[in-house]
């Protein structure tokens, strides 16, 4: 029986939702993706098939199987002239054939109706039909079983029943769809007896518990991610902490007086902390900023609050920018100039509240410390680990630009390697802070070995070598923590085959792994590399082994960082790996590693 059915959003290239600037206006409704085929099969497809497709592990859990998702929500847009949801390239070629997906498609609320035309208000649609009946054949024939919302825009709902009456649509075509989506909801169990159905007993008493909450604020915990820390933090216990900003208030539940940061760190910390907010998250009153300015003296510590919320980061809007607000950013820099004039100069730290990615160049210079929170439930987590209840072993899951990134680059043109690039693997410059980034509050040294040569025979890829690596994690540090080993390739360019000629990546996360390592300890992580993990992208969206060779590298994404040499001969699976291939052991990184950014597809 099924637990849950995961739903996948939003297949496919959905990148634009409302675009709009001074010159250019896109609506996800309207827009047309133009997706080469390079781009579509080394970028945007493999997530969704990733996802579809499951994993099965031999190293964790003894073995566990992790399922595909069973649901896929097409998108709004259309792919190269067709809408996603009317698509027999996207749901039935790619997902069902290609990738063996079992499951259902959903399209968006009213996709159906905006494969024919708009909503009747301010949003206009494809016009890819000339009819709703079309538009509805096309989606069912295209291998869309749904459509979501229930008012008069959906088409499924409205239309279908009256083509069915009128002998207009196959019953063929509904029986499918049906059977897709009511076969899920057997084996879920939803027609069993109410009394037998698990989820059904689960009462209000069992919703937000205590132990509930402690996976929460595990989740928190793991996911702080320290970028910068010049001696700063963790915060002295004890010692007089200043708050300030529109985030010292968070995390206190509504109408409470208690839980918020500044409360938390008082109560970590022994020590009343003052908060002055200084200025709201948005707008341009500045009269709390002389508050802020003068408490600035009378603390040890200064903690900048900062960062956004729905009114910046929100769906039916595309930003345009990747700054802090003007008011936020002002208010940064009075504190910090208040800071550094002050006798002794005070240290400051910088934690940031937000979603995307929030580009904080102006301030890197004056700051001592950055601490990256995201949006965790509550603030108990954020103030933990600026008072080093525990060591911060988050990474950072997307690339950093420079503040003026999006003055540069055309984010309607859905390549990923035009212009400045995008992504880790495309990105030409250099981030302020690359994925993979993350501080620790102890201090990690790694080491490596490569061992066993053998086949992909597990994996069912005929002529498929693979090689072994074993990294060892020394804790060397005054704190237990977690590290995390990260894997990644480069192809070396002048040793590939001069008629591929597509995009190659700087470098492609692989694999990655987070081990928890107790001070003077050791721990290891065992990896697995073979040819099919390198594959490479041609020009015309085949991936294929390509002959030639690969520069590994296992790193932390800060000082440590090991390199060997994984060579895919001529004839994939021949074995013509060196034995001794690794380069030395980990590296201070005197040299630092080629900028780790954006995730494992290269999307952020």
């Amino acid at each position: 029986m099924l637990k849950t059915i995961v739903t996948l959003k939003h297949w496919g290239a959905y990148s634009v939702d409302l675009y709009k600037n001074a010159t250019t206006s896109a609506y996800r409704q309207s827009f047309n993706a133009k997706v080469s085929a390079f781009d579509m099969a080394d970028s945007y497809a493999p997530v969704f098939e990733g996802a579809v497709r499951g994993h099965n592990s031999s190293a964790v859990e003894g073995g566990a199987t992790y399922r595909g998702a069973l649901g896929v929500m097409c998108s709004y847009n259309s792919v190269n002239g067709v809408p996603s949801c009317a698509s027999r390239e996207m749901q039935t070629k790619m997902l069902r054939g290609n990738w063996s997906f079992p499951g259902y498609v959903v399209g968006d609320s009213d996709t159906v109706r905006f494969i024919h035309t708009g909503n009747g208000h301010d949003v206009n649609g494809h016009n890819y039909t000339n009819t709703a009946a079309n538009a509805v054949r096309l989606a069912l024939e295209a291998g869309t079983d749904l459509e979501s919302a229930g008012g008069p825009d959906n088409y499924f709902r409205t239309v279908v029943p009256q083509m069915l009456r009128n002998g207009s649509l196959p019953h063929e075509l509904v029986d499918l769809a049906l059977t897709r989506l009511l076969t899920l909801r057997f084996r879920a169990g939803l027609f069993d007896k109410y009394e037998g159905q698990r989820f059904a007993q689960i009462s209000a008493a069992d919703r937000g518990t205590a132990a509930f909450a402690e996976v929460a604020l595990d989740a928190a915990r793991q996911s702080m991610t320290l970028l910068m820390n010049k001696d700063t933090l963790p915060i002295r216990q004890k010692s007089s902490v200043l708050v300030v900003g529109p985030y010292a208030g968070y995390g206190a539940p509504q109408g409470a007086s208690a839980g918020k940061l500044s409360d938390e760190i008082s109560r970590l910390n022994g020590a009343k902390a003052a908060v002055v907010k200084g200025c709201a998250i948005a707008g341009s009153d500045k009269s709390g900023f002389a508050a802020a300015t003068a408490a600035v003296s009378k603390a040890d510590n200064i903690v900048l609050a900062l960062g956004c919320d729905e009114s910046k980061e929100h769906e039916s809007e595309d930003r345009l920018d990747i700054t802090l607000p003007t008011i936020q950013s002002e208010l940064a820099l009075a504190v910090l100039s208040a800071a550094k004039a002050a006798r002794p100069p005070k240290k400051v730290t910088l934690v940031l509240f937000n979603y995307g990615e929030i580009s904080t160049e102006e301030l890197l210079g004056g700051l001592d410390a950055l601490l990256m929170a995201f949006m965790p439930h509550t603030s108990t987590a954020v103030a933990e680990a600026l008072c080093g209840s525990f060591s911060p072993s988050g990474k950072l899951p997307y690339t950093v630009y420079a503040n003026n990134y999006t003055q540069h680059t055309d984010f309607l043109d859905m390549s990923l390697t035009n212009g400045l690039g995008r992504g880790y693997r495309y990105y030409k410059g250099e981030p302020l802070y690359a994925f993979g980034a993350g501080l620790s509050f102890s201090a990690f040294v790694f080491s490596a070995s490569a061992t066993q040569f053998g086949t992909c025979a597990d994996r069912g890829i005929a002529g498929c070598a693979s090689k072994r690596y074993v990294v060892r994690v020394h804790n060397k540090g005054p704190m237990a923590g977690a590290e995390v080993v990260q894997l990644y390739m480069s192809p070396v360019a002048a040793s590939l085959p001069k008629s591929f000629r597509a995009s190659l990546p700087k470098r492609k996360l692989i694999d990655f792994a987070k081990v928890h390592v107790d001070v003077g300890e050791n721990a290891s992580v065992a990896f697995t590399v073979t040819d099919d993990l390198l594959r490479l992208t041609d020009l015309d969206g085949t991936r294929k082994f390509v002959p030639g060779s690969y520069r590994l590298t296992f790193t932390n994404g800060n000082d440590q960082a090991i390199h060997a040499v994984y060579e895919v001969p001529k004839k994939a699976g021949a074995a013509l790996l060196k034995t001794d291939d690794l380069l030395g052991a980990a590296l201070p990184c005197a040299v630092a590693p080629p900028p780790l950014a954006s995730a494992v597809a290269g999307l952020n």
